[in-house]
């Protein structure tokens, strides 16, 4: 009895001892826990969330994959960096949906385009590039 007591202190202890070794190593990027995944990331830092943003994509170089809550089964893909913002919205547009409840969440900007996938979006990014480009716009 009294040797298990002492191997189960042993494992915490150990246990203890890697976790901790591992958030250290963190280089300020969000944890990815088992179940709640980055979740406590987002809790801690709803006060600043723009600014924890800005410094994760500063510590990752530009690009940043996360994890919802697993019975969420969400994936959220950040980036800052130029040619990734290129590739995506150009050439693989369709390898990046925005899921379907992004309507709900970004319905203030209505129908434009934010809230559009695949070929509406094109649509509306032919669009508005026309304008952007026309010479009574500059």
């Amino acid at each position: 009895m009294v040797v298990s007591i002492a191997f189960v202190e042993i494992l915490l202890a150990i246990t203890c001892f890697l976790f901790l070794r591992r958030l250290s190593f963190n280089d300020g990027l969000p944890w990815n826990w088992p179940i709640i995944r980055m979740l406590p990331a987002v809790f801690f830092n709803s006060h600043r969330l723009h600014e924890k943003c800005i410094d994760v994509l500063e510590r990752s170089k530009g690009t940043f994959k996360g994890k919802g809550v697993w019975f969420t089964n969400m994936e959220v893909l950040l980036t800052s960096d130029p040619i990734n913002i290129q590739y995506i919205t150009s050439k693989s547009l369709s390898n990046y949906p925005k899921g379907s409840n992004s309507k709900e969440i970004f319905e203030i900007v209505g129908e434009g385009l934010f809230n559009t996938d695949h070929n509406e979006w094109r649509k509306q990014r032919k669009m508005i590039h026309v304008f952007l480009n026309h010479q009574g716009f500059h």
